[in-house]
């Protein structure tokens, strides 16, 4: 019977597998279409868009898709196995509650296209917290949008705000905020110097960290959306900052060989 069975699964799933190909195949010939519309210029390059260049597109395209499916699943059974529960007690939690399942959704999307391994800790540990506790829920759901919205630039960034002020001499145009002892504020002249690698590209990071509550404007109580510019505007960590920081600086692998271990 377990031979019968394992036939029959072969054979659907080279079913499976044939019908992705002929997916994928249609996806980039309407692609090749669709562009050649939209760009007319382009026409001649298409023209001589020959048998092996779409192979090579449609092969890129199941890799891409094939890995995507990787870091959603990595991230789904590493936030289940953070919560040490079942997967069948997961999947009937998630029917149950439609907010969890949101959740679940939002973990997916988001890592489907991580960039960095710790964004998939990231977002594994968020739903791991949901599961551990249910009124937890809807703060992860704001705590994975704003995962999904940071890459590796915005944290090694972030990162840079717990360096002490004795790691950079304060500029000429250090504002008196910068003197606080107990608090790190830097202006983006001074993160430049701290991380020249990402000089350029500081005004978006600093917007992207700011309008998600990772870091604070100097200002009245503690946050000013108006007034100088980037280069004269210090800024600081929150907590929260702090709080995302840990979460992906922890090992989550550690904590499910210590569950594994103790059960």
């Amino acid at each position: 019977m377990d031979k019968v069975s394992n036939i029959v699964t072969d054979e659907a799933e080279a079913r499976d597998r044939e019908r992705a190909t002929h997916i994928g195949e249609a996806a980039v010939d309407s692609s090749i279409v669709a562009l050649g519309v939209a760009h007319p210029g382009l026409a001649a390059l298409i023209a001589v868009i020959g048998v092996p260049a779409k192979l090579l597109l449609e092969k890129f395209v199941a890799r891409t898709n094939k890995e995507r499916v990787e870091r959603a699943t990595y991230a789904l059974i590493l936030g289940v196995a953070l919560a040490g529960i079942p997967v069948d007690e997961f999947d009937k939690r998630c029917e149950e509650d439609p907010d969890l399942a949101l959740l679940c959704a939002k973990v997916v999307l988001a890592a489907q296209d991580a960039a960095f391994q710790d964004k998939l800790y990231g977002l594994a540990r968020s739903l791991a917290s949901a599961l551990e506790d249910g009124s937890r829920v809807s703060a992860e759901i704001l705590f994975a949008t704003i995962i999904s919205q940071v890459e590796a630039p915005h944290v090694r960034l972030l990162a840079q705000f717990e360096r002490p002020r004795a790691d950079i001499a304060l500029t000429s145009d250090a504002r008196p905020e910068d003197q606080d002892p107990e608090q790190n504020w830097y202006n983006a002249k001074q993160l430049a110097m701290l991380d020249p690698g990402l000089e350029h590209v500081l005004a978006p990071l600093l917007g992207v960290l700011a309008s998600n509550g990772l870091i604070q404007r100097a200002g009245q109580g503690g946050m000013g959306f108006a007034g100088p510019g980037p280069e004269i505007t210090s800024y600081s960590i929150t907590d929260f900052g702090k709080e995302l920081l840990g979460r992906l600086r922890a090992q989550p692998l550690d904590a499910v060989t210590t569950k594994v271990a103790s059960s």
